[in-house]
Protein backbone atom coordinates (compact mmCIF):
# COMPACT_ATOMS: atom_id res chain seq x y z
CA UNK A 1 0.00 0.00 0.00
CA UNK A 2 2.69 2.15 1.06
CA UNK A 3 4.77 1.39 -1.97
CA UNK A 4 1.75 1.90 -4.13
CA UNK A 5 1.30 5.74 -2.75
CA UNK A 6 4.68 6.73 -2.77
CA UNK A 7 4.49 5.75 -6.63
CA UNK A 8 1.09 8.16 -6.85
CA UNK A 9 2.60 10.85 -4.63
CA UNK A 10 6.47 11.14 -6.75
CA UNK A 11 4.04 11.27 -10.47
CA UNK A 12 1.07 13.57 -9.72
CA UNK A 13 3.66 16.05 -7.78
CA UNK A 14 5.78 15.85 -10.59
CA UNK A 15 3.09 16.97 -12.78
CA UNK A 16 2.14 19.66 -10.72
CA UNK A 17 5.98 20.87 -11.07
CA UNK A 18 5.93 20.83 -15.12
CA UNK A 19 2.48 22.60 -14.90
CA UNK A 20 3.33 25.29 -12.56
CA UNK A 21 6.77 26.09 -14.28
CA UNK A 22 5.60 25.91 -17.98
CA UNK A 23 1.56 26.39 -18.29
CA UNK A 24 0.83 28.42 -15.06
CA UNK A 25 2.92 30.00 -13.18
CA UNK A 26 0.63 32.20 -11.15
CA UNK A 27 -1.95 29.44 -10.33
CA UNK A 28 -1.37 28.25 -6.64
CA UNK A 29 -0.24 24.59 -6.36
CA UNK A 30 -3.23 23.65 -4.38
CA UNK A 31 -5.44 24.23 -7.25
CA UNK A 32 -3.74 22.72 -9.51
CA UNK A 33 -3.46 19.75 -7.46
CA UNK A 34 -7.23 20.06 -7.18
CA UNK A 35 -7.69 20.07 -11.16
CA UNK A 36 -5.63 16.90 -11.48
CA UNK A 37 -7.55 15.31 -9.06
CA UNK A 38 -11.14 15.54 -9.89
CA UNK A 39 -10.92 13.66 -12.92
CA UNK A 40 -8.87 10.96 -11.05
CA UNK A 41 -11.96 10.68 -9.18
CA UNK A 42 -14.02 10.22 -11.83
CA UNK A 43 -11.57 7.81 -13.41
CA UNK A 44 -10.29 5.84 -10.51
CA UNK A 45 -13.85 5.06 -8.72
CA UNK A 46 -14.72 3.74 -11.88
CA UNK A 47 -13.25 0.43 -11.76
CA UNK A 48 -10.26 -1.12 -13.40
CA UNK A 49 -11.70 -1.71 -17.15
CA UNK A 50 -12.69 2.03 -17.11
CA UNK A 51 -9.15 2.71 -16.55
CA UNK A 52 -7.79 0.26 -19.19
CA UNK A 53 -10.21 2.52 -21.75
CA UNK A 54 -8.43 5.31 -20.91
CA UNK A 55 -5.16 4.34 -21.65
CA UNK A 56 -6.31 2.54 -24.25
CA UNK A 57 -7.66 6.12 -25.43
CA UNK A 58 -4.34 7.98 -24.33
CA UNK A 59 -2.12 5.61 -26.13
CA UNK A 60 -3.65 6.20 -29.41
CA UNK A 61 -3.94 10.08 -29.02
CA UNK A 62 -0.51 10.55 -28.25
CA UNK A 63 1.27 8.33 -31.16
CA UNK A 64 2.41 11.44 -32.51
CA UNK A 65 4.25 12.37 -29.94
CA UNK A 66 7.55 10.71 -30.60
CA UNK A 67 7.01 11.46 -34.08
CA UNK A 68 7.02 15.58 -33.37
CA UNK A 69 10.08 15.30 -32.02
CA UNK A 70 11.61 15.00 -35.47
CA UNK A 71 10.96 18.27 -36.89
CA UNK A 72 14.06 19.71 -34.56
CA UNK A 73 16.11 18.83 -36.36
CA UNK A 74 14.93 19.80 -39.52
CA UNK A 75 16.50 23.58 -37.89
CA UNK A 76 19.49 22.02 -36.61
CA UNK A 77 21.35 18.44 -35.88
CA UNK A 78 24.93 17.61 -36.12
CA UNK A 79 25.57 13.86 -35.70
CA UNK A 80 29.48 14.77 -34.09
CA UNK A 81 27.62 15.30 -31.05
CA UNK A 82 27.51 12.01 -30.54
CA UNK A 83 31.35 11.35 -30.35
CA UNK A 84 33.03 10.31 -28.99
CA UNK A 85 30.68 6.97 -27.99
CA UNK A 86 31.07 5.49 -24.84
CA UNK A 87 33.88 8.19 -24.05
CA UNK A 88 33.23 7.96 -19.68
CA UNK A 89 33.17 3.77 -20.21
CA UNK A 90 30.27 1.49 -19.59
CA UNK A 91 29.89 2.22 -16.04
CA UNK A 92 29.12 5.92 -16.24
CA UNK A 93 26.02 4.63 -18.57
CA UNK A 94 24.97 1.55 -16.46
CA UNK A 95 25.27 4.27 -13.63
CA UNK A 96 23.05 6.80 -15.07
CA UNK A 97 20.60 4.44 -16.62
CA UNK A 98 19.09 3.00 -13.06
CA UNK A 99 16.93 6.89 -13.01
CA UNK A 100 14.79 5.44 -15.51
CA UNK A 101 13.97 2.48 -13.27
CA UNK A 102 10.86 4.29 -12.50
CA UNK A 103 9.67 4.75 -15.96
CA UNK A 104 10.02 0.97 -16.51
CA UNK A 105 8.26 0.38 -12.86
CA UNK A 106 4.46 -0.79 -13.05
CA UNK A 107 4.65 -4.95 -14.30
CA UNK A 108 4.15 -5.53 -10.74
CA UNK A 109 0.37 -4.37 -10.66
CA UNK A 110 0.06 -7.86 -12.89
CA UNK A 111 -0.70 -9.21 -9.87
CA UNK A 112 -3.88 -6.94 -9.12
CA UNK A 113 -4.94 -6.69 -13.05
CA UNK A 114 -4.53 -10.76 -14.24
CA UNK A 115 -8.24 -11.81 -13.23
CA UNK A 116 -9.69 -8.85 -15.32
CA UNK A 117 -7.54 -9.91 -18.02
CA UNK A 118 -9.51 -11.46 -21.10
CA UNK A 119 -6.28 -13.25 -22.56
CA UNK A 120 -3.99 -14.14 -19.67
CA UNK A 121 -1.61 -16.09 -21.80
CA UNK A 122 -0.60 -12.48 -23.58
CA UNK A 123 -0.16 -10.88 -20.17
CA UNK A 124 3.57 -11.50 -19.89
CA UNK A 125 3.70 -10.64 -23.70
CA UNK A 126 2.05 -7.07 -23.42
CA UNK A 127 4.50 -6.21 -20.29
CA UNK A 128 7.70 -7.22 -22.22
CA UNK A 129 6.02 -5.01 -25.50
CA UNK A 130 5.37 -1.97 -23.42
CA UNK A 131 8.65 -1.64 -21.84
CA UNK A 132 10.48 -2.27 -25.11
CA UNK A 133 7.85 0.85 -26.56
CA UNK A 134 9.13 2.57 -23.35
CA UNK A 135 13.00 2.30 -24.06
CA UNK A 136 12.06 2.85 -27.72
CA UNK A 137 10.89 6.48 -27.27
CA UNK A 138 13.31 7.23 -24.42
CA UNK A 139 16.00 6.36 -26.71
CA UNK A 140 15.18 8.29 -29.74
CA UNK A 141 14.14 11.30 -27.44
CA UNK A 142 17.53 11.23 -26.07
CA UNK A 143 19.55 10.35 -29.07
CA UNK A 144 17.56 13.39 -30.65
CA UNK A 145 18.22 15.87 -27.51
CA UNK A 146 22.23 15.10 -27.68
CA UNK A 147 22.24 15.94 -31.48
CA UNK A 148 20.11 19.19 -31.17
CA UNK A 149 22.23 20.44 -28.53
CA UNK A 150 26.51 20.65 -28.24
CA UNK A 151 27.29 18.58 -24.88
CA UNK A 152 28.04 21.47 -23.44
CA UNK A 153 24.52 23.31 -24.44
CA UNK A 154 22.76 20.87 -23.27
CA UNK A 155 23.96 21.24 -19.57
CA UNK A 156 22.00 24.55 -19.21
CA UNK A 157 18.49 23.27 -19.66
CA UNK A 158 17.01 21.53 -16.64
CA UNK A 159 14.37 19.56 -18.93
CA UNK A 160 16.02 19.59 -22.44
CA UNK A 161 13.34 17.43 -23.71
CA UNK A 162 11.03 19.87 -23.52
CA UNK A 163 13.45 23.16 -24.33
CA UNK A 164 14.34 21.35 -27.90
CA UNK A 165 10.75 21.74 -29.02
CA UNK A 166 11.12 26.11 -28.75
CA UNK A 167 12.33 25.96 -32.07
CA UNK A 168 9.37 24.38 -33.74
CA UNK A 169 6.47 27.11 -35.06
CA UNK A 170 3.10 27.21 -37.00
CA UNK A 171 1.41 30.28 -37.82
CA UNK A 172 -1.45 29.36 -35.32
CA UNK A 173 0.83 28.09 -32.35
CA UNK A 174 3.79 29.15 -31.20
CA UNK A 175 4.72 27.88 -28.27
CA UNK A 176 4.57 23.80 -29.34
CA UNK A 177 6.42 22.60 -25.99
CA UNK A 178 3.39 23.97 -23.93
CA UNK A 179 0.83 21.57 -26.40
CA UNK A 180 3.06 18.82 -26.00
CA UNK A 181 3.13 18.80 -22.51
CA UNK A 182 -0.62 19.50 -22.11
CA UNK A 183 -0.87 15.98 -24.44
CA UNK A 184 2.31 14.49 -22.07
CA UNK A 185 0.23 15.02 -18.79
CA UNK A 186 -2.37 12.66 -20.20
CA UNK A 187 0.35 10.23 -20.16
CA UNK A 188 1.43 10.75 -16.73
CA UNK A 189 -2.14 10.30 -15.88
CA UNK A 190 -1.97 6.43 -16.99
CA UNK A 191 0.22 6.04 -14.34
CA UNK A 192 -1.03 8.13 -11.52
CA UNK A 193 -4.46 6.51 -12.10
CA UNK A 194 -3.42 2.60 -11.44
CA UNK A 195 -1.15 3.89 -8.48
CA UNK A 196 -3.89 5.80 -6.84
CA UNK A 197 -6.28 3.27 -7.72
CA UNK A 198 -4.57 0.12 -6.19
CA UNK A 199 -3.05 2.54 -3.13
CA UNK A 200 -7.08 2.38 -2.23
CA UNK A 201 -7.73 -1.45 -3.06
CA UNK A 202 -4.93 -2.30 -0.74
CA UNK A 203 -5.85 0.36 1.80
CA UNK A 204 -9.50 -1.34 2.16
CA UNK A 205 -7.83 -4.56 1.78
CA UNK A 206 -5.75 -3.85 5.03
CA UNK A 207 -9.11 -2.00 6.81
CA UNK A 208 -11.58 -4.73 5.73
CA UNK A 209 -13.66 -2.24 4.31
CA UNK A 210 -15.09 -1.55 0.67
CA UNK A 211 -14.89 2.48 1.17
CA UNK A 212 -13.69 3.07 -1.75
CA UNK A 213 -14.94 6.81 -2.60
CA UNK A 214 -13.61 7.03 1.22
CA UNK A 215 -10.71 5.98 0.70
CA UNK A 216 -9.58 7.91 -2.29
CA UNK A 217 -10.50 11.31 -0.52
CA UNK A 218 -8.10 10.72 2.33
CA UNK A 219 -5.19 9.99 0.11
CA UNK A 220 -6.30 12.83 -1.96
CA UNK A 221 -6.50 15.08 1.12
CA UNK A 222 -3.08 14.10 2.26
CA UNK A 223 -1.24 14.57 -1.03
CA UNK A 224 -3.74 18.21 -1.14
CA UNK A 225 -2.39 18.95 2.37
CA UNK A 226 1.58 18.17 1.41
CA UNK A 227 1.20 20.61 -1.58
CA UNK A 228 -0.58 23.20 0.95
CA UNK A 229 1.90 23.31 3.38
CA UNK A 230 4.92 21.82 1.89
CA UNK A 231 6.09 23.28 -1.68
CA UNK A 232 7.30 21.28 -3.45
CA UNK A 233 10.63 22.16 -6.09
CA UNK A 234 12.12 20.03 -8.70
CA UNK A 235 15.23 19.06 -6.44
CA UNK A 236 13.05 17.63 -3.60
CA UNK A 237 11.06 15.84 -6.92
CA UNK A 238 14.60 14.37 -7.96
CA UNK A 239 15.52 13.12 -4.61
CA UNK A 240 12.63 11.43 -3.74
CA UNK A 241 12.49 9.89 -7.58
CA UNK A 242 16.10 8.63 -6.56
CA UNK A 243 15.22 6.98 -3.07
CA UNK A 244 11.82 5.36 -4.78
CA UNK A 245 13.62 4.10 -7.54
CA UNK A 246 16.28 2.64 -5.29
CA UNK A 247 13.34 0.83 -3.50
CA UNK A 248 11.30 -0.15 -6.45
CA UNK A 249 13.97 -1.51 -8.31
CA UNK A 250 14.84 -4.03 -5.40
CA UNK A 251 11.17 -4.74 -4.57
CA UNK A 252 10.19 -5.26 -8.28
CA UNK A 253 12.55 -7.57 -9.35
CA UNK A 254 13.08 -9.16 -5.60
CA UNK A 255 9.39 -9.87 -4.56
CA UNK A 256 8.34 -12.34 -7.61
CA UNK A 257 11.49 -14.04 -6.52
CA UNK A 258 10.27 -14.60 -2.93
CA UNK A 259 7.13 -15.87 -4.50
CA UNK A 260 8.72 -18.37 -6.59
CA UNK A 261 10.75 -19.72 -3.28
CA UNK A 262 7.65 -19.37 -1.05
CA UNK A 263 5.31 -21.60 -4.09
CA UNK A 264 8.34 -24.00 -3.97
CA UNK A 265 8.71 -24.24 -0.59
CA UNK A 266 5.02 -25.25 -0.48
CA UNK A 267 4.92 -27.51 -3.25
CA UNK A 268 7.61 -29.38 -1.99
CA UNK A 269 5.87 -29.59 1.71
CA UNK A 270 2.71 -31.36 -0.27
CA UNK A 271 4.72 -33.92 -1.71
CA UNK A 272 6.58 -34.82 0.95
CA UNK A 273 2.81 -35.19 2.94
CA UNK A 274 2.10 -36.99 -0.32
CA UNK A 275 5.03 -39.08 0.20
Amino acid sequence: CAYFFYFFFIVVVRAVLFLKLWILPQTPDAMIMILFLIPSYLIVTAGVRIMGRYAELVFYMALWLPIFYLLPLSVSHHWLHLLPVLKEGWKTILETSLTTVLSFLGFETAFFLYPFLQNKKSASKGMIVANILTMTVYLGVTLICFVFFSPDEITRYNEPTLSVLKVTEFRFVERMEIVFLAFYLFILSTTAMPMMHFTIFCSNWLFGTKAFRGHFLVVAAVVLAYVVFFVPTFPQSDKSQKIFGNIALYLSFGFPVVLWFLLWMKTRSARRKLA
